[in-house]
């Protein structure tokens, strides 16, 4: 994964998130969180190990309230952790995503599309 052209590797995101726990801080150029730039991981299955790991520091009864995942987050252009899921083809993420709820299904990008119109 890269990140502002920056190869990423997961041991580095992870020691990154426990230094800043703040899963909902936007941050960079295009002001993603934790869990939209982990939803544009193009490998399927690193991108859904980093959403298990988010979602569950975040669902932990002793994760602050700062700290849990507002669902309604975007980026810069108005896309969710769904968006990018279906822009990269990962079913499995896009599933977990909706089966836990981390995300709102009617939220529209800048671009007025649904993440079902991605797919």
């Amino acid at each position: 994964m890269t990140y502002d052209g920056l190869e990423v590797s997961d041991k580095l995101i992870i020691k990154l998130f426990k230094l800043h726990p703040n899963v909902n801080k936007k941050v960079g150029e295009m002001q993603t969180t934790a869990l939209i730039t982990a939803s544009q991981i193009e490998d399927e299955d690193r991108s859904l190990r980093m959403i298990k790991y988010l979602h569950t520091y975040s669902s932990k009864s002793t994760t602050p309230d700062f700290c849990k995942i507002k669902i309604e987050l975007t980026d810069s252009l108005d896309c969710s952790a769904l968006h990018y899921s279906a822009i990269h083809g990962n079913q499995k993420c896009c599933k977990y995503l909706i089966d836990n709820k981390l995300i709102v299904l009617d939220q529209r990008n800048c671009y007025n599309e649904l993440p079902i119109d991605i797919l």
